[in-house]
């Protein structure tokens, strides 16, 4: 979930392993029922454990 309050910080639901998903690629989907990426990635980055 990403937070206004801190937009750097995303958090991650506790089932997610870092060690097998690493990378975070969040991207803008048009509202047309296809799952696959669109190729426009707003936003990339790895994930740490805190």
């Amino acid at each position: 979930m990403l937070s206004a309050d801190d937009p750097e910080s995303l958090e991650a639901p506790a089932s997610q392993d870092p060690a097998a998903y690493y990378v975070v690629d969040i991207s803008v989907e048009p509202r047309d029922g296809d799952a696959g990426h669109s190729g426009r990635s707003i936003r990339r980055c790895t994930l740490t454990q805190v």
